[in-house]
């Protein structure tokens, strides 16, 4: 018999939900001494995310397609381990297939419903009304309770027929520790000049596009160098852009890295000067949060739940991701004065410390479990 029994997708590497549930189940495990399993996907398990799993793993599902199979996967481990509780932090197919194998409603975490940048700003009429019905249904179908990690989230929910009083707001955490263990000498960027970073998937809801536009009018005044790591589905327009930037400023310089260790990209954030967000919305901004326990100097959008994370002029500057013009005027702002910087990286850190470590955001989702 095991206390919990979580259920999550592709938990195969680093990635911003992955992260977060790293850190809060190693510390459920390690230090609270809760007795916890995790079913996920079979498949290959990047070497560095496995050597930092403390926790016991079951990887025996498959693909959405597989439903049946899934399904069995899930009554079986049941019955083996006869969990306490069992929680769900995977995408919409399996808490579905959950649900099937339980036939019951379900506790529920983080990112299954209502992610506004799929839902809301998906090109694709036909598929982002799909999302839209298949997320509301979830919500009404599936849910005993869910935790959330922001008030932006929360209402989002409670637009997609969840009952407030089924929805407890629960921050994704961050492990300081693990996070400055991660870095490793040799992989930081060699220094001229200012560094501006962005990581995330390189698609339109993340603001990429207006940052390389801002990028280009002050790569004209400032000497500055823009470090972008990400993959999506805007890579070629990402290399057209560069290209197109470098050609006309040759004091203009743009790397651009589709994937990095975890390792590099730690140390790659540690030596930026700053990281740029502009996302058109974010439920809660993981790239932002770890960037701030870093104590760098995260600009990030007004819009959504990053705005919940960071106090404008405090710990990090908010602009409005639609005006070009303050994207560009905050970050020339940040370049040109490096006391700000400091300063709001020192806040930063601080208010990561105190609100968003696992070992103070743990305690409230062990409440949100073990609470009827």
């Amino acid at each position: 018999m095991v206390e919990y029994l979580f259920l999550a997708a592709s938990f195969n590497k680093y990635s911003g939900p992955n992260n977060h549930l790293l850190d809060l189940c190693n510390y459920l495990h390690t230090e609270s001494k809760k007795s916890l399993v995790l079913l996920t996907h079979s498949g290959v398990v990047e070497s560095d995310f496995l050597r930092n799993i403390r926790f016991p793993t079951i990887r025996v599902l498959k693909r959405a397609r597989y439903m049946i199979s899934n399904v069995r996967a899930i009554r079986d481990t049941v019955k083996k381990l006869s969990p306490k509780i069992m929680f769900v932090n995977c995408d919409i197919n399996l808490a579905f297939q959950a649900y099937f194998a339980m036939n019951k409603q379900l506790l529920i975490g983080y990112n299954v419903f209502g992610r506004p940048g799929e839902i809301f700003f998906d090109k694709r009429l036909a598929k982002s009304v799909y999302l839209h019905l298949l997320h509301t249904l979830g919500s009404r179908m599936l849910v005993k309770k869910i935790a959330v990690h922001t008030d932006f989230q929360r209402n989002l929910y409670v637009r997609l027929g969840v009952a407030p009083s089924k929805i407890s707001v629960i921050p994704h955490c961050v492990d300081l520790h693990r996070l400055y263990r991660s870095l490793e000498p040799g992989y930081e960027i060699k220094k001229e000049v200012p560094v501006i970073m962005f990581v995330g998937g390189i698609k339109k809801v993340k603001g990429i596009i207006e940052l390389l536009r801002a990028y280009e009018q002050i790569s004209r005044k400032i000497d500055v160098h823009l470090l972008v790591v990400g993959r999506g589905p805007l890579e070629r327009k990402v290399q057209e852009m560069k290209k197109h930037i470098e050609r006309k400023n040759t004091k203009a310089k743009i790397t651009y890295i589709k994937r990095v260790p975890l390792a590099r990209l730690t140390s790659l954030m540690n030596s930026a000067d700053v990281v740029a967000m502009p996302s058109y919305s974010e439920a809660f901004g993981l790239v932002a949060v770890e960037a701030m326990a870093l104590k760098k100097a995260v600009l990030a959008t007004c819009f959504g739940g990053i705005s919940e994370v960071i106090t404008n002029g405090i710990d990090g500057i908010l602009v409005n991701p639609f005006n070009s013009h303050e994207l560009q005027s905050r970050l020339e702002e940040l370049i040109l004065e490096p006391v700000k910087r400091g300063k709001l990286g020192k806040s930063a850190y601080q208010t990561i410390k105190n609100k968003y470590d696992v070992s103070v955001v743990a305690p409230r989702f062990i409440k949100f479990l073990e609470e009827p």
